[in-house]
């Protein structure tokens, strides 16, 4: 049976000036995601301690210090499309905020050359900093790009059933990257839609389901919920 109890979720005792997770982001495009998703974190995951630069950083020069005293680094990955109008716009529009950055660059570089495991977050809302992934993979520093891009990857959701999905998989990849005990077990939070078990889909009463032959993937849909109902849909 699966185990869809909440887990209560702790992160692991650290000593004075070190911290979880380092959360690594760009101003322009990546502040508001950065807060939320540290009062996410703080609200998830018990005793967790995130670096957020508004808030723990008193001197830019500390930058790499503080990136060492952290054991994840947490890269969120935003961008901006200029308008069709600027001469100065690259090809298709789209740019990387964050490897446009230095300080994004320094914290970076500072994580690679001590080991520090990645977590990438992607932003998918255009209107709020979200760009193809390729943008930012074409914007990567060579050097660094087959280390950043072998990262695991959470994408980020702005509606709540979505979001509480992004917030699943990545203190999932929190939990590994951690080593903690039991990191491979299912985590279901406060909330998750997928906390509870689906219903039973086996019915007596009979179904007409209507879809169109050119939308890629409906068929295959129709299928799996005629094996899960265990009975044909017209």
């Amino acid at each position: 049976p699966r185990d869809n109890k909440v887990r209560v979720i702790s992160a692991m005792g650290l000593p004075d000036g070190r911290y979880h997770v380092f959360l690594s982001h760009v101003w322009s495009s990546g502040q508001d995601q950065a807060r939320a998703l540290k009062g996410q974190l703080q609200r998830y995951v018990q005793n967790i301690q995130p670096f957020l630069d508004v808030d723990n950083l008193d001197d830019t020069a500390r930058l790499e210090e503080h990136v060492g005293n952290s054991e994840v680094v947490i890269v969120l990955l935003t961008g901006s499309t200029p308008a069709r109008s600027c001469p100065s716009s690259p090809p298709g529009g789209a740019r990387s905020d964050y490897f446009g950055s230095a300080n994004c660059l320094r914290e970076l570089h500072a994580a690679v050359a001590r080991s520090k495991p990645l977590l990438l977050v992607l932003e998918t809302d255009p209107t709020h900093g979200g760009v193809p992934l390729e943008v930012h993979r074409s914007a990567c520093p060579a050097e660094l790009r087959a280390k950043v891009f072998s990262a695991p990857l959470v994408t980020w959701h702005r509606l709540r059933p979505f979001q509480m999905c992004s917030m699943r998989l990545l203190i999932a990849e929190l939990l590994r990257a951690w080593k903690a005990p039991g990191a491979e077990r299912p985590i279901f939070l406060p909330g998750d839609l997928c906390r509870s078990p689906p219903p039973q889909l086996a019915t007596k009463r009979t179904w007409h389901l209507c879809y169109s032959r050119d939308n890629e993937g409906a068929a295959e849909l129709v299928a799996r919920l005629e094996r899960a109902s265990e009975q044909q849909l017209r």
